[in-house]
């Protein structure tokens, strides 16, 4: 089994609105459309005329729900769902995801190649060095700018999250066979 550490609030949209049928939510807390795996509805960054990229958005992926440390440093994930729209003449915007413990960097991902023709899942791994730096998964902030240049550059996100194993059980079980 595995965690899904979800957005819970957004300190700050940065250009970011709600994508659904003009649908701008407030700036206090995450839409509810960040917690599903459905895309028909989603948060969009769109460049406008003074071609500067939008964002960075931050969400605050911590509790509620707590988080239990896994405790391992292996199979930590960045999951996201992006569709992009070309503006310009220079090809699809770039995205680029960053997770913060608090204001400390543990990884940034950018996706220069993200789909033009339809919704895509797309996943990064942590590094195992990087996944044993959190150390407070309540912590934790995805930071998300649209890297386009031209106007009209558009990224719309359905969802996005980080997935990390479960908390191991403590103790170690053992069998003992009697003959």
């Amino acid at each position: 089994m595995v965690q899904k550490l979800i957005p819970q609030s957004c300190s700050d949209r940065a250009g970011w609105t709600g994508g659904s049928a003009g649908d701008d939510q407030n700036t206090t807390g995450l839409p509810s459309y960040c917690n599903s795996d459905n895309t028909s509805t989603y948060i969009t960054g769109d460049v406008g005329m003074d071609s500067a990229p939008v964002g960075p958005a931050i969400f605050s992926i911590g509790s509620p729900p707590s988080v239990d440390d896994p405790e391992t440093g292996e199979d930590h994930f960045i999951k996201y769902t992006a569709f992009a729209q070309q503006g310009g003449f220079m090809g699809p915007p770039g995205l680029t995801i960053a997770l913060y413990q608090s204001t400390t960097l543990i990884r940034t991902v950018t996706n220069s190649s993200i789909s033009t023709s339809q919704f895509t899942e797309y996943e990064s791994e942590l590094s195992e060095a990087q996944a044993n730096s959190i150390t407070d998964y309540d912590d934790l902030i995805l930071r998300v700018t649209n890297n386009g240049t031209d106007m009209g550059d558009s990224i719309k996100i359905a969802y996005m999250y980080l997935e990390v194993p479960d908390a191991e059980v403590a103790g170690s079980p053992f069998i003992i066979f009697v003959e």
